[in-house]
């Protein structure tokens, strides 16, 4: 019998390996995560370089997807998944809604362009970020591409213990608890503290020296806009004015009670709203406002909208474009959320390296106003 030669055995001892790789690939879903180099070696006692040749030359015909620290993955139409908090958020009305509609546009021009499949998912019915479901995560793999929102935080720990590959769109929401588990994660992030001290000084060397902070969280722990509000107050030795709003769902008026859900969540605003800026202004007489509000009407301009008089200056934090539909424009500031929401999916999509952070600036509009 003809003796084999031993460079001959390895040929053929990897021509086998890509072979039973190959099959594996072929007959999986995408994104099922393949054995890795070394538990390959050990089945066919060979060496990794062996192995290491099989694994390339799929990647090479595309039919797998290596990522450095996560292993091999059968490729397909990939997809990439954005986490919303309820069904209705693309279509209702407000801040947070907005905010949606134009991450949804950000990740649908990016998918576009890398030719990826979006999925939307809801793991939580009753829009309350303590009920979420994480088992309804359990779909979702090592493989799958995701992108959230601070307003998840329940389910982060699941995400990491899953190494479940994920972006996060933040504005520097305290998430406090929650950050040890987004470390590997791409995170992109608006400075909103940046953002509410820019906006103050802006009103400040408009000559205000008495002005007001609106804000839904005014009693919650390190929130950005009421820490560096009080910052800025007491460097500048002024004070402070609080005016604390109602949250969606709290308002009872007989209005609101004759509408639907949506509408409610307007006219709360058209009721409440104004008659609590109206009732600080007779008391404090602040000649400047940062308005940090979920929901805005229509209006000939935002005094009226705040029932103030147009001596006051106004400047709107996180006051997104759809909300802005005004008679005139007022200075306001936004978070790029687009342009994060697209830079997410190509981070996904294209990065190896984990742990990826990426900072944004807030867009600053018409604050050409507040200079005369």
């Amino acid at each position: 019998m003809a003796e084999i030669h031993p460079e001959k055995n390895v040929l053929l001892l990897r021509e086998q390996i890509y072979c039973e790789l190959r099959n594996l690939a072929v007959n999986s879903l995408p994104g099922t995560r393949l054995p890795s180099e070394n538990a390959i070696a050990a089945k066919f006692k060979a060496a990794r370089m062996t192995v290491s040749w099989a694994f390339r030359k799929l990647e090479e015909e595309h039919l797998i997807e290596r990522r450095k620290g996560c292993g091999s993955f059968v490729r397909g139409i990939r997809t990439v998944t954005y986490l919303l908090p309820d069904i209705a958020i693309l279509t209702s009305i407000g801040a947070n809604a907005a905010v949606h509609r134009e991450c949804m546009q950000g990740i649908m021009h990016a998918a576009k362009e890398l030719q990826l499949r979006l999925e939307t998912a809801v793991i939580n019915i009753d829009n309350d970020p303590q009920k979420i479901d994480v088992q309804q995560l359990s779909t979702f793999h090592s493989g799958s591409m995701l992108i959230t929102m601070p307003w998840f935080q329940e389910c982060f720990q699941y995400l990491a213990e899953h190494r479940i590959r994920t972006a996060l769109i933040s504005n520097q929401n305290p998430y406090y608890g929650y950050k040890q588990y987004t470390y590997d994660w791409f995170r992109l992030e608006a400075d909103r503290r940046v953002a509410v001290r820019k906006a103050l000084e802006m009103l400040y060397g408009a000559s205000c020296r008495k002005i007001a902070v609106t804000n839904l969280y005014l009693k919650e722990t390190h929130h950005p806009v009421t820490d560096t509000y009080i910052e800025f107050i007491r460097e500048k030795g002024l004070s402070s004015i609080f005016i604390e709003l109602p949250r969606i769902g709290d308002c009872e008026c007989s209005t609101c009670k004759q509408r639907n859900i949506v509408e409610r969540n307007t006219y709360k605003y058209c009721n409440i709203l104004r008659e609590k800026l109206r009732a600080a202004y007779e008391k404090e007489h602040f000649d400047a406002l940062v308005l940090n509000v979920p929901v805005m009407l229509f209006g000939k301009n935002i005094n009226e909208y705040c029932d103030l008089p147009e001596s006051v200056r106004i400047f709107g934090i996180n006051i997104q474009p759809e909300q802005c539909e005004l008679g005139e424009p007022f200075p306001c500031c936004r978070p790029p959320y687009g342009e994060m929401c697209g830079e997410a999916v190509r981070l996904l999509a294209c990065s190896q390296r984990l742990g990826i952070c990426r900072k944004y600036d807030y867009i600053f509009e018409n604050t050409d106003q507040l200079k005369y």
